[in-house]
């Protein structure tokens, strides 16, 4: 899998969604949008090699296209009450 996006790819408005610290964490919300059929955009923002805060390194960002929102917050949503997301983990941004 390329890391590149297509020309359509880059052609979709991406919201961003979630962020979480947990990587397993946003791995299992970003497989659970592909099998609904959801695009997800996901990003790592890492902080500098000398933070200067003392809070966990890195955060995971998922984005999906502008018209599947609704249905990637009901999924997570979902997910949470099902016990597959850890509720306070991470933080929808939407």
């Amino acid at each position: 899998m390329s890391d590149e996006l297509t020309t359509e790819e880059a052609e979709i408005e991406f919201v961003e969604i979630y962020a979480t610290h947990n990587f397993l964490e946003a791995q299992i919300l970003e497989d659970l949008f592909t099998d609904q059929g959801i695009q997800t955009l996901a990003r790592k923002i890492e902080v500098a090699p000398m933070p200067t805060n003392v809070g966990s390194f890195g955060e995971h960002r998922l984005g999906v296209p502008e018209e599947k929102v609704v249905a990637a917050v009901k999924l997570i949503e979902q997910a949470i009450a099902d016990g597959a997301v850890t509720r306070g983990e991470g933080e929808l941004l939407v």
